[in-house]
């Protein structure tokens, strides 16, 4: 019977450091999960102000890139010959069919579908 009782009491010692040991590790996982959830809390933060300032920056590239064709024309309709000089057809055109007599053509280039009979060169 001696025995018995103290193979009783040392489990019972074990299962308690055993116990001791569970609620200092789930001491540890509770601080830890905290700590994660306030750092979760301030990314959050973090990156929905980031996202605002994406929409933000997005509107005023918009805002930009609009104002940036104000100056601009665009020809459609027209086939462009490989080697030809669009900015004296640009000038031309204009003149022509608009009557401009002083315009400076800063640029032009051709844009739209590319035309299979002239080597890839845009219509």
């Amino acid at each position: 019977v001696r025995a018995l009782e103290e193979n009783v009491e040392r489990n019972v010692q074990l299962l308690e450091a055993r116990m001791e040991r569970m609620e200092k590790r789930t001491e540890e996982v509770e601080k830890v999960q905290r700590e994660s959830s306030k750092e979760i809390k301030s990314i959050m933060e973090r990156l929905k102000a980031a996202e605002e300032a994406v929409v933000e920056f997005q509107q005023k590239c918009n805002k930009l890139e609009r104002f940036s064709r104000r100056n601009n024309v665009r020809i459609i309709g027209r086939t462009v010959q490989k080697g030809e000089n669009c900015v004296a057809t640009v000038e031309k055109i204009l003149k022509e069919k608009f009557g401009f007599d002083q315009i400076k053509v800063e640029r032009a280039h051709p844009d739209g579908p590319r035309n299979k009979d002239s080597d890839g060169v845009p219509q």
